[in-house]
């Protein structure tokens, strides 16, 4: 194999896990903030083909009636200082590879597996909530309002809000926002987490 032809394959190569790279990190490339690794926009890439909607509603495991509904069941956890509760409302890796995954753009990218992406979205995620307990896991808080501060993504058969911001009450009725939390997924009407992160 020519000189020529291997630096074109390096080049392939290193293009695309820069651009996967990119998807991966909380700051997209393009200078944009970005808190979800996941996120559709972050890919130049051409969208998957459309997928017929289902027939029957898709399980989510744990999943809760409204954005509001989750945001309560995570602060009950977190007030509990229950790392396994609070784990249980993101997705599962089956739940992002069956029903997610097929549908985002970076699924189009060449060699790269949806088991990869999860792994690399969990650690992600794993580093976020290990920040976020020490500081707030016992507290007890009340949500009295839940944002996406980066808007509504929709895809053929799910949507993923983005950059969910709480604004929270504490225990002296002193409210802020804060951002603990990734995108939600909307599916089927009902709601789970793709991520933590530190406030």
């Amino acid at each position: 194999m020519g000189e020529l032809r291997i630096r074109q394959l390096i080049f392939s190569s290193v293009g695309t896990a820069v651009i996967f790279a990119c998807m991966l990190m909380a700051q997209g490339c393009g200078g944009g903030e970005s808190d979800d690794p996941l996120s559709a926009a972050s890919a130049p890439l051409p969208p998957p083909p459309p997928r017929a909607k289902p027939s029957e509603p898709r399980p989510l495991i744990n999943g809760q009636p409204s954005p509001e509904a989750l945001a309560k069941r995570f602060l009950k956890y977190l007030s509990g200082n229950d790392a396994k509760a609070i784990q249980s409302l993101r997705l599962t890796r089956r739940e992002f590879c069956e029903y997610v995954w097929p549908e985002l753009p970076s699924s189009r990218i060449p060699n790269v597996t949806c088991d990869w992406a999860w792994d690399q979205a969990t650690l992600k995620s794993d580093g976020g909530l290990s920040e976020l307990l020490p500081r707030h896991a016992g507290r007890r808080y009340e949500v009295t309002l839940v944002r996406f501060a980066g808007g509504t993504e929709d895809h053929y058969t799910y949507r993923i809000h983005k950059d969910t911001r709480l604004v929270l009450k504490d225990e002296s009725g002193e409210q802020r926002e804060v951002s603990v939390l990734g995108s939600m997924l909307e599916m089927d009407g009902r709601y789970k987490l793709f991520s933590f992160r530190e406030e």
